[in-house]
């Protein structure tokens, strides 16, 4: 479900200057629907209420050396800008925009308009081009596909109040998603992979349901993941209540309350207070559907280990608060005009759909590299994916892989990658468990039998940064090695490899790496004798298939 508000500020692609000025629109004047799109575009800035609210409290404003508000670019003619106007993504590097390629994407927007006609259809294309095109100079974090869906909202929903009634104004933004047992509460764990199925179809049904519901609010869905967002009034908040209420759908919802006071003798509006709170709609473990055989199922048939990979963000606010901290530290110094308590809501709104976004990236980057995931559940607070391994070994490239693709995005918020390896029959419950107790940062995790093994960072990186050093050696010999390590303290681990190397069975260099690798796993896991075991073991496990054969 796309944006398919009109796009009122669509000519800050051309002219920034003159961005309100329907002689840029001319070619369109004779289609049907160009009357309320000119009307959009020309009057908005006078208009909308909403328009004034994101004036000044839908974004951060910064100072410059002069203490005056800073713009990061600034119209020097009609048509020219400079510096180029940007778009700080969520994740890799920002968006620059030339004069070139802005003209292109102007004759791209214009001719969606001519192929199609002036509707809905033909702005919610035009929106998803202007994805990453900014919406302002002074704070450039926000799309203006965002800053159209957030006014024309919240525009359609004041233009009838009467003007004493808009000298206070209170929205809410809520990120709707259907609930989750198991991951929304730990008491509610999963016990049985059939009843995840179950909850995985009552989803689908549930999404399809919660469209056609809140159809009259404008929901923005996030490409592909399971929440909604939807942006109301005070008035228009009792209404979304009553539908929630009424639909029985088991909803969780996460809201951000804002109260826009309108400053004193003038237009604009600041921010008087947030509120954030949590909601629950029709909650059940009940689940009154069918569960279909999903296309990620086989995966636990026809594999001997299996691998759930899951991501996890701090919560929107908290993404959002990384987000706004990474941006200012790499335009630093950057002096906000005021102290700053609260984020603005298009920002909340602009993260969301930038990690919709960062999660498609992740796929296809995977898949370019041979790793195809396939889909349980995607969000915005946890997204899990399924893989199937032939054997444990293959574990540290899957991780060691998805890693590099998460860094090669260059997220610039907090995100927690964890892998959990395991036999199919794992109970689910248990899987979720597993990744509720990693308590921070990454980890690739591997059950034997009843046993866990977690694995930090540090010690996957030992298995790609010495695997080389094996080139000459037996593989029977690291082998052997690692049955050891799983038995042996460390003392007699390093005396077992100082005979092996004695007797030449080891190379210089497999007898460099193994002593390092002893060495760095002990440190790691401080006085923890069986977890050091343990990992030691698995690291040499792991390295065996890069050893030549006998």
């Amino acid at each position: 479900m796309g944006v398919k508000a009109p796009p009122h500020d669509i000519l800050k692609v051309l002219t920034w200057k003159r961005h309100t000025k329907l002689k840029y629109l001319e070619e369109l004047r004779s289609l049907e629907g160009y009357e309320e799109l000119a009307e959009a575009v020309s009057k908005h800035h006078r208009a909308w209420v909403s328009d004034k609210i994101a004036a000044s409290a839908a974004r951060i404003i910064y100072m410059d050396e002069e203490n005056k508000v800073k713009s990061f670019w600034k119209p020097t003619g009609e048509f020219e800008i400079e510096p180029n106007p940007f778009f700080f993504r969520l994740y890799g590097e920002r968006k620059e925009w030339n004069l070139e390629e802005r003209k292109k994407l102007f004759e791209r927007i214009i001719g969606i308009y001519k192929e199609n006609g002036i509707n809905e259809e033909s702005h919610e294309r035009v929106n998803e081009e202007l994805s990453e095109y900014p919406q302002d100079s002074r704070f450039p974090l926000v799309s203006l596909k965002t800053h159209h869906w957030a006014t024309w909202v919240l525009h359609t929903q004041l233009k009838e109040k009467r003007k004493e009634e808009l000298n206070e104004v209170k929205a809410t933004l809520f990120k709707i998603s259907v609930y989750a047992p198991g991951l929304r509460e730990r008491e509610l764990g999963f016990h049985r992979l059939r009843d995840w199925r179950k909850f995985l179809r009552l989803k689908e049904q549930a999404s399809v349901a919660l469209s056609y519901l809140l159809g009259d609010f404008h929901p923005l869905r996030l490409k592909d993941c399971e929440e909604v967002l939807v942006l109301v009034t005070e008035r228009k908040r009792e209404e979304l209540f009553r539908k929630l209420l009424e639909s029985n759908l088991p909803i969780f919802a996460e809201a951000f309350t804002f109260r826009f006071v309108k400053e004193e003798n003038k237009e604009y509006y600041k921010v008087g207070e947030v509120h954030h709170d949590y909601f629950g709609f029709g909650i059940s473990e009940q689940f009154e559907v069918a569960p279909e055989k999903a296309n990620w199922v086989h995966v636990l048939e026809g594999f001997e280990r299996v691998a759930w990979l899951s991501m996890r963000t701090p919560g929107l606010y908290e993404t959002a608060e990384a987000f706004i901290e990474e941006f200012e530290r790499e335009f630093a110094p950057l002096q906000r005009k005021r102290e700053v308590k609260w984020l603005p809501y298009e920002l909340l709104i602009s993260v969301a759909e930038g990690f919709s976004s960062f999660l498609e990236a992740f796929e296809k980057r995977s898949r370019s590299k041979r790793l195809t995931l396939r889909k349980v559940l995607k969000s915005f607070d946890f997204s899990l994916y399924l893989y199937g391994l032939k054997d444990e070994k293959g574990a540290f490239w899957l991780y060691n892989t998805a890693r590099n693709v998460i860094k090669e995005l260059q997220p610039h918020f907090p995100l927690n990658l964890s892998v959990v390896v395991a036999d199919p029959k794992l109970p689910f419950w248990k899987v979720l468990e597993t990744i509720e107790n990693i308590k921070k940062g990454n980890a690739l995790c591997i059950f034997r039998g009843d046993k866990m093994i977690e694995l930090p960072d540090e010690a996957v990186d030992l298995v790609f940064k010495y695997r080389n050093n094996f080139e000459r050696d037996a593989r029977k010999q690291v082998h052997t090695l690692a049955r050891i390590a799983r038995k042996v303290s460390k003392k007699q681990l390093e005396l077992e490899i100082e005979m092996r190397y004695a007797e030449r069975k080891l190379s210089d260099d497999g007898y460099d790496a193994l002593k390092a690798i002893v060495s760095r796993i002990a440190r790691i896991c401080g006085g923890n004798e069986e977890k050091r075991r343990e990992i030691t073991s698995a690291v040499l496990e792991a390295i065996e298939p890069f050893v030549r054969r006998e």
